[in-house]
């Protein structure tokens, strides 16, 4: 009598194929998943640097130029202060009410509008720089916030969107020692004496980046950036 082998797989064989090829599937989905999400959140970093670098140049220029009236400066310095800041524990000029997002630095910067000689007719500029709301949503419907640039007698212009915070220190030179002591804006007593800043920023990648499980609260990535800059008009 001849034994008769049978086909094909048998339930057991079949279930076990079966989870065989779902834990391959999951583990390449996973893979996948992970190498795409590296991917993601390394083009946000790219464009976050983007962002800082921006921003950190534009207030380098505007910043070092502060209180430049042209060639004779010297002899006929400007009346007003060259640069003004605010913080928490400051009040903000009329111009910025209602624009500055609470408990972040406001900056004002005042300069010659050209590069010519000062004379009779040369007009000075007062322009604030602050983080404000720009009345956009992200995907969460949560405000997106940006750096925006406003002379104080004009309107607003939005710089870099995402960036949430600034916070500003204010480097007086201390004479004994020669160096300078920084003082947040609510401490500076006379703003003539100040010759540089310490400027922090944080800014935001405005879409979710995280999943609930990476215990990020609003799910977005931020990153900080520093800078130190000097005003040109007040070197020695």
């Amino acid at each position: 009598m001849k034994n008769h082998l049978s086909k094909g797989f048998n339930l057991l064989e079949w279930l076990v194929a079966s989870f065989i090829s779902a834990m391959v599937i999951a583990g390449l989905t996973s893979v996948y998943l992970g190498i795409k999400n590296t991917y993601v959140r390394h083009q946000v970093v790219i464009d976050l640097q983007e962002s800082a670098r921006f921003a950190l140049s534009f207030l380098n220029l505007r910043i070092r130029v502060a209180g430049y009236v042209g060639c004779q400066y010297p002899q006929n310095p400007i009346a007003s202060d060259a640069v003004t800041g605010y913080d928490s524990n400051s009040a903000l000029p009329p111009a910025l009410q209602d624009q500055v997002i609470k408990g972040t630095d406001a900056l004002v910067i005042t300069s010659c509008v050209s590069n010519s000689q000062l004379s009779e007719n040369t007009q000075l500029i007062s322009m604030a720089y602050f983080i404000g709301d720009t009345n956009r949503k992200n995907s969460l419907g949560m405000p997106i916030l940006a750096l925006f640039q406003k002379p104080l007698d004009g309107d607003r212009v939005e710089l870099v969107p995402g960036v949430e915070q600034m916070h500003i220190l204010y480097g007086v030179k201390n004479e004994t020692e020669g160096v300078l002591d920084y003082f947040s804006a609510s401490q500076v007593t006379d703003w003539q004496k100040v010759i540089g800043m310490q400027i922090d920023l944080t800014i935001n990648s405005i879409e979710p980046v995280f999943t609930k499980n990476n215990g990020v609260q609003d799910l977005l990535l931020h990153k900080n950036w520093s800078t130190y800059i000097t005003l040109r008009e007040r070197l020695p």
